[in-house]
């Protein structure tokens, strides 16, 4: 696979994540990446070393909320020289095990349906704590069938699409270029107009080991502190247990 991916990174507050993200993208062995990073500031990364495959565009720090909106033009061009395409925001560590696993689950899915990621944390225990079903927030799934369900949070602080599936979104839309009112705040849209506006439907698999793979990590663990997910977090085997309830 030829992979786009373009990660958002606002302020200096969280470039050890950003770098760590980063790192594990420049690892993969098995597909051919590009990565652009659309920062308000100068990073250091080994950009000689990987200058094959790693850019940056700097903005100013009045972009602010438009930032996870600047790369999305730079996808619709680049649609013809891509097989799969993926924004990241910059704490969200997707590994080469995740896309495999999700061009693994796309294979079997119908047009119009799309694979899609989870969001997790690791709590003080050592455990995963999903951040995107959570009890304390209402109802956890939708549209559960003996195979698939779907997530009624649609938040994963990425977006990751097949070069159709982007096209789909593209031709809907819904796929727009900067900041607008929506039921989701500014950034999280930013990481999910593909499923919330683009006649897209992100479905996930009710197998353990597949569903697990498509699980990813929110690296600064701060969540999983919070009141809502030490007395209600929810780990994947939880919520395959409530898909086979209802």
């Amino acid at each position: 696979m030829k992979i786009k991916v373009c990660i958002a990174n606002y302020g200096d507050t969280q470039l050890s994540y950003l770098y760590r993200i980063v790192e594990e993208f420049v690892s993969f062995k098995r597909h051919r990446l590009n990565i652009a990073i659309y920062t308000t500031e100068k990073l250091n990364i080994p950009y000689k070393q990987y200058s094959a495959n790693i850019s940056y565009k700097l903005y100013p720090e009045s972009i602010k909320k438009a930032l996870p909106f600047a790369c999305r033009e730079d996808m619709a061009l680049a649609i013809d020289d891509y097989d799969l395409f993926i924004y990241d925001e910059n704490d969200m560590l997707i590994t080469e095990n995740n896309v495999n696993t999700f061009l693994e689950h796309s294979a079997i899915l119908p047009n119009g349906q799309v694979s899609g990621f989870i969001r997790y944390e690791i709590n003080s225990e050592g455990k995963k704590v999903l951040l995107d079903p959570n009890p304390y927030w209402g109802e956890l799934t939708n549209s559960i069938t003996q195979n698939s369900f779907c997530l009624n949070n649609l938040h994963q602080g990425s977006w990751i699409l097949l070069k159709k599936d982007l096209n789909t979104a593209i031709q809907s839309g819904g796929f727009v270029y900067f900041m607008h009112d929506t039921p989701y705040g500014i950034l999280e849209q930013g990481a999910s107009d593909p499923y919330t506006q683009c006649k897209l439907r992100k479905i996930f698999p009710r197998n353990y080991s597949l569903c697990n793979n498509l699980l990813i990590h929110h690296l600064p663990n701060k969540y999983c502190r919070q009141f809502e997910w030490v007395k209600h977090g929810i780990d994947l085997s939880t919520l395959l247990e409530f898909c086979a309830k209802n």
